[in-house]
């Protein structure tokens, strides 16, 4: 769609590969801006569901509840941070250090972090199955607008900066 200067729009029903990806290192930071019609963001996928790889975004099994999912299959399972439940659009950035663990931020402040010791320290390369729209619970309902990716962490300023700078386009 040409709103808010461009997004995928996503139905439930599908999601978008990302052509000539290859991997993230240890440190890395993803950031989507998303609205979601039923508070279940499915954002990133990267590797096999299930298996490798890792994910960003909604998973039914999470404990709490409405938390957001940070992944990678086989090593760790975190669930960090609060999903947002209305169907504005927010910020969703997440950064893996393979020093400091993972953290979420939403809408530029941070909702969460942790850190689980070595299990941070394999890359995190993915297959060629990466996708946007799509996380563990299924694929993405709603909105997905600008989509970055960092082979390193961003700070915590920089990524309130990149709030900052962008949350005009979506009417914040």
């Amino acid at each position: 769609s040409a709103s808010n200067g461009g997004i995928m729009t996503f139905n439930g029903a599908g999601s978008v590969s990302i052509a000539g990806f290859t991997s993230l290192t240890n440190n890395f930071t993803v950031e989507c801006w998303y609205s979601s019609t039923n508070n279940h963001p499915a954002l990133f996928h990267a590797g096999t569901i299930g298996s490798s790889g890792f994910m960003m975004g909604y998973y039914s099994g999470a404990s709490p509840a409405n938390s957001w999912k940070a992944t990678k299959y086989g090593v760790y399972d975190i669930y960090i941070g609060s999903i947002p439940q209305n169907t504005a659009w927010h910020q969703v950035t997440y950064t893996y250090s393979s020093t400091a663990g993972v953290a979420v931020y939403v809408d530029g402040a941070q909702t969460g972090s942790t850190y689980v010791g070595t299990r941070y320290t394999n890359d995190l390369s993915a297959s060629t199955s990466n996708t946007i729209g799509n996380a563990e619970s299924g694929n993405h309902t709603g909105n997905i607008g600008s989509f970055r990716m960092w082979n390193s962490v961003l700070t915590s300023a920089q990524v309130l900066q990149n709030y900052n700078a962008v949350k005009s386009k979506y009417g914040l």
